[in-house]
């Protein structure tokens, strides 16, 4: 059957139920499309991927290894989803967006922008996360969370809040985003240049002298809301600061 067929087998694999391909969508290996799902324009789901529920998958993006994408979530734009990623609920994976490895993407979300989750990271609610920045590690985004530019959220990030997060840009000569952010326990961490530092102190003997009063002062102000639901501070003006 060529490519372009609506239903039936195709280069060894299912397409089964009500789903539809159109365009010159291709499906290939041992994937499957079925349920009501669409895959259209240049969309290809391969390997052992399998898209199913009211999915759609389109604008020549890629769904491939064992990846599912069901529900009524979204694979538009050049996005690609790849390993054993699971795309589910209302999501919206789009704009060059990839989603690969482990990483879970469910609810309300948004990838957009050529933002990318990957490893064991989970997104849900009605989080967004666009503009190149990247998801990782064991981190966990939702709520009303947004990260955007270059900035790097991984380690075991928990991220539930909007406040939850503060991103700076541009910081120092290379115009680097700095992402300060709360994680699993209410402990703190801060990325910057693709880097997580593990440690407030650790971030401390690298950030420019003029930048540091006022992330200073916006770290205070947003951590002033963390009270509630994190046993301790880690505060970003220690008692010693001997390292600034």
């Amino acid at each position: 059957m060529p490519r372009g067929s609506i239903g039936g087998w195709l280069e060894s694999l299912f397409v089964g139920d009500d789903a539809r391909l159109s365009g010159d969508a291709w499906v290939a290996d041992e994937a499957e499309v079925y349920g009501n799902a669409r895959v259209r324009d240049d969309a290809r789901i391969a390997d052992c991927a399998q898209v199913f529920g009211h999915a759609r998958v389109a604008g020549s993006s890629f769904v491939s290894g064992r990846a599912r994408v069901f529900d009524r979530a979204c694979v538009l734009d050049l996005a690609e989803v790849s390993g054993d990623a699971v795309i589910s609920g209302f999501a919206w994976i789009c704009e060059g967006a990839e989603v690969h490895d482990r990483a879970r993407v469910s609810d309300y979300v948004r990838v957009f922008g050529r933002g990318v989750v990957d490893d064991d990271a989970r997104v849900f609610g009605s989080a967004r996360v666009s503009d190149e920045a990247r998801v990782s590690g064991l981190s966990r985004l939702g709520g009303t969370a947004r990260v955007t530019g270059s900035a790097l959220i991984g380690g075991t990030a928990e991220i539930t809040r909007a406040d939850h997060v503060l991103l700076v840009e541009p910081v120092g000569d290379g115009a680097a985003t700095l992402a300060l952010y709360r994680t699993k326990g209410g402990g703190t961490m801060v990325s910057m240049d693709r880097r997580v530092r593990n440690s407030l102190h650790e971030f401390a003997e690298e950030v420019p002298p003029r930048s540091r009063a006022a992330i200073n002062a916006l770290w205070n102000e947003m951590t002033s809301t963390w009270t509630e639901d994190r046993p301790y501070r880690d505060r970003f003006d220690r008692d010693d600061d001997s390292s600034w």
